[in-house]
């Protein structure tokens, strides 16, 4: 299966948008304990005083041994020029794995299809860590890399986006090993996701993991109609008033749901200075965010709570779906594993507006990583033909393998996978799709969103 992209994203990307020191994202949008967005200030400002508090103790042993904290030593070299020696490096290994924990039915994927396959085809053995939010995994390896910790915690992680960008500019991954990768060869160089990540150039610092594109998913059991675009969706949430709502902006979830209708609403121009990797002031991005702002002061009065709160992380906005509370809810991936195990009723339905959110999910590894053999190898095996079908087919996300580059018999698994009928077809959002917001602008967005947006009505 090939993943295509809106045409105006691989265009303006391609004319150069975005520096070339990586700096910019979109993308993952966390909360940290405190229920406050890990932004890159707050993070930045963590690494900086990263020697005192819970993390004094690291930080006294990075002093005593002398290390510069941003550069823990790398204990072992390995020859990217010979997967065959990266394979023998990892028999016999453990490999740590920090993932979003937030499904059970993707945990259940990670600890039994791919540490299955993982263990009887290379003999590595998958220890999984399941976090509530990526931003957790950015700062246990942002502590460690502080603490001059040479063989780190995390082998690789699941990343995209603004915690990409994050750690790219902190120099914690490491890389480039893509290149290494037998999966590399499956996928299609033109395809800007696997160049670009939100806006931020990727230099082989990730590998293309999962393809995800942004869909609203209703009980159709429950609801008259489906919204096609955004006047439609306005008289959906006065049909159905306190039925409709989206997370706090501050999760992913939230932030992607408000570029949906910003990607609606704005002209397409407008937007992609708002995607891409420019640097605008507030007032700037505010400026071109208001016919969005407004849409949204419009939506108020009828969602959830007004428009006063909202659920403060996906996973919760997603009970509420479950349970019926809402008859709206968001998916990056086809829902019908989660319909398939009663967590979503069977008259689960997805539909997108005129203009729907895609982008790609990302498998790195820390600069400081203990095992960097073991995570390429478990990398590239997510990679491949084998687990691409099986998670396609068991978690719904889309593959990232360009379908021109497979062989017959590769092709025939993703063919024989029944997607269901609670998805809409890839081939209705192609072309159909734009991308999200750069990380230089998320942040602000979000304050904007709080300021602008929260409580209040035209």
């Amino acid at each position: 299966m090939n993943v295509g992209t809106h045409d105006k994203q691989n265009e303006n990307l391609d004319k150069g948008f975005g520096n070339d020191k990586g700096e910019g994202s979109g993308g993952n949008n966390n909360a940290n304990a405190n229920g406050k967005r890990m932004n890159r200030r707050n993070f930045l400002g963590l690494a900086a005083a990263v020697g005192t508090g819970a993390l004094a103790t690291g930080a006294l042993s990075a002093c005593s041994s002398g290390q510069s904290p941003a550069s823990a030593p790398e204990t072992k070299v390995l020859d990217l020029t010979n997967w065959d020696s990266i394979l023998e490096a990892a028999r016999g290994t453990e490999v740590h794995y920090w993932s979003w924990a937030g499904s059970d039915v993707i945990s259940g994927w990670y600890n039994n299809n791919l540490a299955n396959y993982l263990k009887e085809n290379y003999d590595v053995t998958l220890k999984l860590t399941g976090v509530a939010d990526t931003v957790d995994t950015v700062t246990q390896i942002s502590s460690e890399m502080q603490a001059g910790i040479a063989e780190g915690s995390v082998d690789f992680l699941w990343v995209n986006g603004e915690n990409f960008y994050t750690l790219m500019q902190a120099n914690y991954l490491y890389g480039p090993f893509t290149q290494a990768l037998p999966m590399n060869k499956l996928l299609d160089p033109l395809n800007t996701n696997n160049i670009y990540d939100t806006a931020v150039q990727i230099y082989g610092h990730e590998a293309s993991w999962q393809s995800i594109y942004m869909v609203f998913t209703v009980d159709s059991a429950k609801v008259d109609f489906i919204p096609k675009n955004t006047d439609e969706f306005l008289e959906f949430c006065k049909k159905y008033p306190g039925k409709v709502t989206y997370p706090d902006v501050f999760d992913y979830a939230g932030s992607t749901i408000i570029s949906i209708f910003f990607a609606n609403i704005l002209k397409e121009e407008d937007y992609m200075k708002v995607a891409l990797d420019m640097e605008l002031s507030k007032e700037e991005l505010k400026n071109l965010l208001e016919p969005g702002l407004r849409y949204l002061r419009d939506l108020n009065p009828y969602l959830w709570s007004e428009g006063k709160t909202f659920p403060s992380n996906s996973q919760g906005y997603s009970q509420m779906f479950s349970d019926g509370e809402l008859v709206l809810g968001m998916s990056t991936n086809n829902p019908k594993p989660q319909v398939d195990k009663g967590i979503f009723p069977a008259s689960t339905r997805s539909f997108i507006l005129e203009k729907t959110i895609q982008a790609f999910y990302y498998l790195a590894i820390p600069k400081n990583a203990t095992n960097k053999a073991a995570a390429m190898v478990a990398i590239n095996a997510m990679g491949m033909p084998d687990l691409q079908a099986s998670d396609f087919e068991v978690n719904g996300f889309v593959p990232v393998v360009d379908s021109t580059r497979l062989t017959e018999e590769e092709q025939a698994m993703f063919d024989r996978i029944d997607i269901g009928e609670h998805w809409v077809p890839v081939s209705e959002m192609e072309g159909r799709t734009l991308p999200l917001p750069s990380g230089r602008n998320i942040d602000v967005i979000t304050e904007i969103w709080r300021e602008e947006v929260v409580g209040k009505t035209n």
